[in-house]
């Protein structure tokens, strides 16, 4: 591991070096899933963030060993393991956590809705973001992820299904900023109780597991599985 972090790196490769400057960065705000081919620099000068305070950031984060179970390199581990991790990792996460927060944005607007009238926004993007996740996992598991692995018996990738996953995740990842814009960065409210914090803690680990999920997806598997294609087929 370098002790400098490059500028000039592309967000998302800096994250598939290491997991937890995805952290780091969701702090700073910068999209390192679906705008992860942009170079640090460019996406601090995009977002008017200080990059000096994101470079000492991310080497700060460097400096501490990450815990062992951390270290694996997903563009070298097996494209099944991967799949198992996303499923087994994120999937189990989402399917825990969006019934949850549904239950916890509802009981808010109609406690709050009154005096936070931005709640029942709040609760119409979510509402409809928790339906189009529960699809999408149900497409991955169902349909892309097993294509994958039946490419390595020489099955043609299904290209269609897989640039309506990218699609979905850039819908996915515009409804959280939306939620995160209207929620002024899940701050609370001086009047707002338990129920209303722990919704808004809930949104923002919602946020950061999927920008997690979206980036191993979009910047790891799907372009290693259409490279792994191109060479099976000689291309």
């Amino acid at each position: 591991m370098n002790a400098t972090v490059d500028p000039a790196r592309s967000l998302a490769d800096l994250v598939i070096e290491r997991e937890s400057r995805g952290d780091i960065l969701e702090k700073f705000g910068l999209d390192f899933c679906c705008g992860g081919r942009k170079s640090l620099r460019d996406a601090c000068r995009d977002s008017k963030t200080s990059l000096p305070d994101v470079v000492r950031a991310l080497e700060r984060n460097d400096a501490t060993p990450p815990p062992a179970a951390a270290v694996v390199d997903w563009r070298k581990a097996p494209l099944r393991d991967l799949m198992d991790h996303i499923v087994g990792t994120h999937h189990v996460y989402l399917r825990h956590a969006l019934p949850a927060l549904q239950m916890k944005v509802d009981k808010v607007a109609q406690v709050h809705g009154e005096r936070h009238s931005e709640i029942w926004e709040v609760r119409e993007i979510f509402s409809k973001l928790k339906m189009e996740l529960e699809t999408h996992l149900a497409k991955e598991e169902d349909i892309v992820f097993p294509a994958i692995r039946r490419m390595e018996a020489g099955v043609p990738l299904p290209e269609s299904a897989m640039c309506e996953l990218e699609d979905e995740h850039k819908k996915v990842g515009d409804s959280l900023h939306a939620i995160r814009r209207i929620t002024n960065s899940y701050r609370a409210p001086a009047d707002a109780c338990p129920t209303y914090r722990a919704m808004l803690s809930g949104l923002a680990a919602l946020e950061a597991d999927t920008h997690h999920h979206v980036h191993k997806e979009n910047n790891v598997l799907l372009p290693r599985a259409r490279g792994a294609a191109r060479k099976s087929a000689g291309r």
